[in-house]
């Protein structure tokens, strides 16, 4: 699948931001419109049905002694009815229609038998549950509240509303469903609607243009950039695009044009700190010798150059005898030192074709390449000579360095660690005989 072109995807992703906010406007409209109406129509309601409550409980006191006389029903009919016609009805806000009447209960919802089904357009918009304060005890409502066969749930009790009469709680009324809208209402809510829908096409044009004209232009700063870039990976760092206006982009293109130029000028210098940094990795700090890891493996690729080319190869090993008295008796720095000139010795006697490290502690190895085994031998008896004729003295007084070496020439092993462990016990065989010796195989 052929990926989309950046042009492309900011027009897409203005596009989905212009739809979705228009969208998500229009819903946010639309709900705090439903909830405001919900407000208005819950207190028109509540004030006319605690209008009627006040009355009742003014006229009869307990809301028993007036349901043996008068049912609160047929109380509230009669209380409208005396009100004129319109003032028991609904506003034009979730109300009736201009001039008529919305027959009322007082806002129970529950028409009587006398009267019939209720329009829909004339039903009240909310139905109250009203309490007795204290007993919870249920004084109107629905006949699935009467006698408890519904529970009241504590979130239907927070959303009771008190009514008072002289400042005295007789009831607490609970609304009992959402709004009931009417023709006015609805149609109101349908224009909204539209206004939304047309909204929501004439921001996506807007996005769709936006998109297309800043699409191309950005698109078209940034593909010189990315051109530019792709030419620094082919190794010409030197590159420059136009930085054009003083916008995320423009800084982005003056960053990189600075960038290239600095490249351009340090790569000599990235190049030798390269260098630097890979003598550091197979170097020895103190001794500036190779490391162990790295003669381990220049070893083995030794080894099989000899091999291949049956050619001589020796490893030697070689020890500071009794160093832990040297460190003991004049301190660790006299140690590093000895250990520093000893290195000196080594390299200075040997070829730069050999391999000399610091193999551990006090330890050191060679390899010597291209030489006969009895070249190698008398290289190494010369090396251990002019460590022990070194002036140590001058270091140190009263200091003496000497060197054990062991040496092993025979290629036919298995492999360089196995000729290097051979030198080594060699190495053990010197220090057992007494030390500041060569242990070689027979040439």
């Amino acid at each position: 699948m052929q990926a989309l072109s950046l042009r492309t995807k900011i027009t897409l992703a203005l596009l989905t931001v212009g739809i979705a906010s228009s969208v998500l406007v229009g819903i946010v409209a639309r709900e705090i419109l439903l909830q405001k109406f919900d407000d208005i129509q819950m207190r028109d309601s509540f004030n006319r049905f605690q209008a009627d409550v006040v009355a009742y409980f003014t006229k009869y006191q307990t809301w028993d002694d007036g349901m043996r006389q008068q049912p609160f029903g047929q109380f509230s009919r009669a209380l409208n009815a005396l009100r004129g016609p319109g003032t028991g009805g609904r506003g034009r806000i979730g109300g009736a229609p201009p001039g008529g009447e919305a027959p009322s209960d007082g806002g129970s919802g529950e028409p009587s038998p006398e009267q019939g089904p209720v329009p829909q357009a004339q039903q009240p918009p909310f139905r109250f549950l009203l309490l007795e304060p204290g007993t919870d005890r249920v004084l109107l409502g629905p006949d699935e509240y009467q006698g408890g066969g519904t529970a009241i749930t504590a979130a239907l009790k927070a959303t009771a509303l008190p009514v008072r009469v002289n400042g005295r709680l007789v009831a607490n009324a609970i609304p009992l469903r959402q709004p009931n809208f009417n023709a006015f209402d609805q149609g109101y809510l349908g224009a909204m609607q539209s206004a939304m829908v047309y909204g929501v096409g004439a921001a996506s044009a807007l996005a769709l243009v936006l998109g297309l004209f800043i699409g191309a232009r950005l698109s078209r700063r940034l593909s010189r950039l990315t051109t530019a870039i792709g030419a620094m990976g082919q190794g010409d760092l030197y590159q420059r695009v136009d930085e054009g206006a003083a916008d995320e982009v423009g800084t982005m293109a003056r960053v990189f044009n600075q960038m290239s130029k600095e490249l351009y000028e340090s790569r000599d210098r990235i190049e030798q700190q390269n260098v630097m940094l890979k003598e550091l990795s197979i170097r020895d700090p103190l001794t500036q010798l190779h490391n162990r890891r790295h003669f381990d493996e220049q070893a083995a690729t030794a080894f099989a150059q000899a091999r291949r080319n049956n050619r001589p190869l020796t490893a030697m090993m070689c020890d500071v005898d009794h160093f832990k008295q040297v460190n003991d008796r004049f301190t660790h720095a006299v140690g590093d030192t000895v250990l520093k000139l000893v290195a000196t010795i080594l390299q200075s006697n040997t070829r730069s074709s050999d391999i000399v490290a610091r193999y551990g502690g006090e330890e050191f190895a060679v390899i010597f390449t291209g030489s006969q085994p009895s070249e190698t031998q008398a290289l190494a008896e010369r090396i251990r000579e002019r460590i022990e004729a070194h002036p140590w003295d001058e270091v140190e007084h009263g200091l003496r360095v000497t060197i054990s070496i062991g040496m092993d020439s025979d290629t036919s092993r298995g492999s360089v660690n196995e000729m290097l462990a051979a030198a080594d016990e060699r190495l053990y065989d010197a220090k057992r005989a007494g030390r500041n010796r060569v242990v070689a195989q027979a040439v």
